[in-house]
C-alpha cells in the first residue's frame, strides 16, 4: 500500500519558489522539518509526521535546489538558504516554531537559532555535524571518511567540473548508492529501497555540490555555538560515520541548555533506522517544561 504524503503546497519569496508540505493540527504548537542533502519533504520524515500529527501543526520543506522547489544554478550558500526559510515561515505567519533539522538541514536550523533566535522555540539537531573551521572540517571527513566514499567529496577540489561530470552520467546514481552504504547513512540497508533512491535523486546537481562547499569550507558554527541560547536537543545514530558520538558530545558541552540521546542501531538517518526510539527522545524533550 503506497504512504500518501502530504500535499505539496509553494510559496514564492525573493522570486524563488520553495516547496513545502503542511500536516498536523492547525493550532497546536509548530513543528518545522528541514531534510539534508539530497533529501526531501516527503519519505524522509514520514515516522516523526505520524507520530506528532495530532499535537502539532508541521510544516516540512523542499530546500532550494531539491524536491519540487526551484533549482537556479548558483546561490545555494548557508546564510541565503537559510534566509529564505526565514522569509517563508514569516510570510505563513508560523514563528516561532520548533525546528527539527536533518544533517545539512540541522545547520540551517542552528544557524536560524544563532541569528533569529526569536524563531525558535526549541531545537532538534537530528544526525547533524555541525560545522567548524575549513580545515577542521576537511581533517574530519579524512578521519571519518571511508575510502571507497571520498569519490563523493572531489568535487569540494574541482566542483566545475566534476559536477557536470556526476550529473550527467548513469554513474551518479551507483557512486550515491556506495556512498550512503559505506557512510552507513542507512544503518538497515534494506530502507535503500526505490523509492528511497528515487527521492534521494530529486535535487540538482549546483545544489548539492554549492551546498556541500558552502557547509564545509564557508559555515563555522562551533565558534558560535555559545551564542545558541535555545533547549536543545541533539539526537546520533551509535553508528553515524558523519556524527561520531564523541562529536556529538563535544556539541553538548559547547550549548548551553543542550542534551544528547544516542539512538542504538541507527546510522546518519536515525529517524528511519529506529523511529520508535527517535519519537520517543523528541516527545520526551518537547514535554519538558
Amino acid at each position: 500500500m503506497k504512504t500518501i504524503d502530504p500535499p505539496l503546497q509553494k510559496i514564492t519569496i525573493g522570486g524563488l519558489t520553495l516547496a513545502f508540505r503542511e500536516s498536523g493540527t492547525p493550532g497546536k504548537p509548530v513543528m518545522i522539518l528541514l531534510h539534508g542533502l539530497a533529501e526531501t519533504s516527503a519519505f524522509f520524515w514520514r515516522p516523526l509526521i505520524a507520530s506528532f500529527n495530532d499535537d502539532y501543526h508541521i510544516f516540512a520543506f523542499d530546500l532550494l535546489g531539491h524536491g519540487d522547489s526551484d533549482k537556479p544554478d548558483e546561490g545555494y550558500g548557508t546564510h541565503r538558504q537559510t534566509w529564505l526559510i526565514k522569509q517563508a515561515v514569516e510570510a505563513l505567519g508560523i514563528t516561532p516554531a520548533v525546528y527539527v533539522g536533518h544533517s545539512m538541514g540541522g545547520i540551517f536550523s542552528t544557524y536560524m537559532a544563532v541569528r533569529w533566535p526569536e524563531h525558535v522555540s526549541r531545537l532538534i539537531l537530528y544526525d547533524t555535524p555541525l560545522p567548524d573551521s575549513p580545515r577542521k572540517n576537511l581533517k574530519t571527513i579524512v578521519r571519518y571518511a571511508p575510502l571507497k566514499s571520498s569519490l563523493m567529496f572531489t568535487p569540494l577540489i574541482l566542483p566545475f567540473i566534476l559536477r557536470m561530470v556526476f550529473s550527467s552520467i548513469p554513474f551518479f546514481r551507483t557512486t550515491m548508492k556506495l556512498a550512503l552504504i559505506t557512510w552507513r547513512i542507512p544503518y538497515h540497508t534494506h530502507l535503500l529501497n526505490h523509492e528511497y533512491m528515487a527521492e534521494a535523486e530529486r535535487h540538482s546537481p549546483y545544489a548539492l555540490f554549492e551546498n556541500a562547499q558552502s557547509v564545509v569550507l564557508k559555515t563555522n558554527l562551533i565558534q558560535e555555538l555559545q551564542r545558541l541560547n535555545v533547549p536543545t536537543l541533539i539526537i546520533v545514530g551509535d553508528n553515524d560515520l558523519m556524527v561520531p558520538v564523541a562529536e556529538a558530545r563535544q556539541y553538548v558541552r559547547l550549548i548551553h541548555n543542550a542534551e544528547l540521546v544516542v539512538v542504538p542501531n541507527a546510522g546518519h538517518v536515525s529517524l528511519l533506522d529506529n523511529p520508535e526510539v527517535f519519537n520517543s527522545a523528541v516527545k520526551s524533550f518537547l514535554e519538558k517544561t
